[in-house]
């Protein structure tokens, strides 16, 4: 029985418990066919299976263990790195030391994403990387340039022979390449990088772990290169805060100061590992009263912006101006977590202030004497003015009657040598005995006529020469056209044009003889531009036309125009001519001061392409104010 049952039963559990100790290469021989011989079999088998998986998880963990090396090479090579070329090169030569069947390719976009250029490939031939830098980002272009416009992973699995590759196929003819696996190089928000590809000497795809491993790379780039973006940003901004020509200050949220930038060391005479730590009230110079600051404290940490100015005291307790801004600083969760001061002196803006106070204050008292001083003087300069305009409006007014007595005599030579024709007539008649009642008759209505057409010359003088005593409605037409019957013999023969346009019942309220003057006189200035210029053929184009609730007279002629710099008022200040010394600057003047001051309206004047136009807005009505 113990020969039979207790010693195989011993054996086996000794056995058994070698296996459970580790030792699962230990075998169990079964001696016999019995229940004792299955359970050794059983035991065996099993100490078999736990063998071979034991060994298999060893292997996967020595492979994730070399995997998790390798992962912490390459983190520590793209941490470490200060420059980009100082990344991609360790980092591309690094993978291609691990997997020598492998060429690494990274490859940036420019900053429009048209192409792509060269950022690290150790082991390409130097050739292929040039007839690829520079590769078009676009669908079919390679499989980088493709990956880059899809921003998704490209597998080509033989380069040689695929479509996307036929524009490089003359290049990789001439090397060992035949696979290249492209993944794209994104940022956080998805804006392209560059690429990250694979090449590989055979046609291949990629297993489930490479492609694993390219989006862990690719992932890893994409964060190098924008840690150092941030780190560069964060260097402009540190360069620009330490050499800023203004003061900056930034403190906790109690107010307390952590930071201070050399401009605000070389201000208050501290330094900054002595300002460290402290408020900024110990600068305070005591101009400010508490009010003044609570205000200020109150105003930022409410989370608003504060600006003013203030005087605080240096190192050697010297007074100085600041003007400042104060920003509260807030986190992602909207806190406000420190402020921050920017501040410019103004110490010496202050004094230049002071000084221009002072001054201004003397020179206001000089000129409050000085202006006292010459009230007299001025009443009588301006006394002595209006005289001497006065008298120059005379003079004009009697140029013009001058003018329109010479208008007059020419009106007259025609009915003269007709009655003086008529006169020989009837003494040749009487002579030949034709003389009757009836040619008596029509020799009295023939000469009547003529003495007529003289007698309203004469009115027609009349009424232009005598000033208007009050306002009253014309008819604006029938005014102009009383002017152009006195100025006919004046503008005819010099081949000059006057056409006369408008509604004859149009009407205007004020002084008709004021408004004729004026017409008179740009008709006549018209006309000495026109002969002054050479024109051929003049011409003057006078329109009226209603404009409620104006009436508005457009002259215009082809005399060339008025120069540019005396438009638009100055042509109507007085003494200003553009005749020279023909001209006394008074007419236009006048013109204005009729128009405007006497009855209400507008005169301007612009050019045209052909000359000089003036524009007249009369009142239709007669003002209620």
């Amino acid at each position: 029985m113990n020969a039979i049952i207790l010693k195989p039963i011993r054996q086996l559990s000794s056995q058994a418990l070698k296996i459970a100790a580790g030792d699962f290469d230990r075998r169990i021989a079964p001696k016999s066919a019995d229940e004792i011989g299955g359970l050794a079999m059983a035991l065996d088998t099993m100490a078999c299976n736990v063998s071979t998986k034991t060994r298999t998880l060893t292997s996967l963990m020595a492979k994730h263990i070399d995997d998790l090396h390798r992962h912490g090479v390459i983190l520590e090579l793209v941490s470490q790195g200060d420059t980009l070329a100082g990344i991609l090169d360790p980092l591309a030569s690094y993978i291609e030391q691990e997997f020598p069947d492998i060429s690494c390719a990274i490859m940036l976009a420019d900053s429009k994403k048209k192409r792509l250029f060269h950022g690290a490939a150790p082991s390409l031939l130097p050739f292929y990387c040039a007839a690829i830098d520079g590769m078009l980002i676009a669908d079919k272009s390679g499989s980088c340039g493709t990956a880059a416009w899809r921003k998704e992973r490209v597998v080509v699995e033989d380069i040689v022979s695929h479509p996307y590759w036929e524009a490089y196929h003359a290049h990789i003819i001439k090397t060992s390449l035949r696979a290249c696996w492209a993944e794209p190089i994104l940022d956080r928000h998805g804006d392209l990088f560059g690429v990250f590809a694979l090449y590989y000497r055979e046609p291949k795809g990629p297993s489930p772990q490479e492609i694993a491993f390219i989006e862990t790379c690719a992932r890893l780039v994409a964060l190098s290169i924008e840690r150092l973006n941030y780190e560069e940003k964060m260097r402009t901004l540190s360069r620009a805060v330490e050499q800023s020509p203004v003061s900056i200050v930034i403190t906790d949220a109690l107010g307390n100061i952590e930071y201070v930038n050399p401009r605000f060391e070389k201000i208050t005479g501290i330094s900054a590992a002595s300002l460290v730590g402290k408020n900024p009230r110990v600068l305070k110079s005591g101009r400010q009263s508490a009010e003044f600051y609570q205000d200020l404290w109150k105003t930022i940490s409410s989370g608003q912006e504060w600006s003013g100015e203030f005087e605080n005291i240096n190192s050697l307790g010297q007074p100085y101006w600041e003007q400042a801004v104060i920003s509260p600083i807030r986190d992602e969760q909207g806190r406000i977590t420190h402020y921050v001061g920017v501040k410019e002196d103004i110490t010496e803006r202050k004094a230049h202030e002071a000084m221009l106070l002072e001054f201004n204050q003397r020179l206001q008292e000089q000129v409050e004497l000085e202006v006292c001083n010459r009230m007299e003087n001025e009443k009588r300069f301006q006394q002595e003015r209006e005289l001497q305009q006065a008298l120059l409006i005379q003079q004009t007014k009697l140029a013009e009657l001058g003018g329109m007595i010479g208008a007059i005599v020419h009106q007259w030579k025609q009915p003269l040598n007709i009655i003086s024709l008529l006169t020989q007539t009837l003494q040749n008649d009487f002579e030949d005995k034709l003389f009757d009642a009836s040619t008596l008759e029509t020799h009295i209505e023939e000469v009547m006529n003529q003495i007529r057409f003289m007698s309203e010359t004469v009115d027609n003088f009349r009424d232009f020469y005598k000033p208007s005593q009050q306002k009253k409605y014309f008819a604006v037409v029938e005014a102009i056209q009383g002017v152009l019957d006195l100025l006919s013999h004046q503008l005819t023969p010099c081949n000059i044009d006057v056409v006369l346009t408008g509604n004859k019942s149009l009407v205007a309220f004020g002084f008709p003889s004021d408004f004729k003057q004026v017409i008179f006189n740009l008709i006549n200035n018209s006309h000495d531009a026109i002969i002054e210029r050479g024109v051929e053929t003049g011409k003057i184009t006078i329109t009226v036309e209603p404009t409620d609730p104006f009436v508005t007279i457009i002259l215009c002629d082809n005399g060339g125009g008025i120069p540019e710099s005396l438009l638009p008022d100055k042509l109507f200040e007085p003494f200003s001519t553009t005749k020279g010394e023909k001209g006394t600057g008074i007419g236009l003047s006048l013109g204005r001061t009729i128009i405007e001051e006497k009855m209400g309206g507008r005169l301007q004047a612009r050019n045209s392409e052909a000359g000089a136009c003036f524009t007249i807005a009369l009142p239709t009505e007669e003002s209620k104010t």
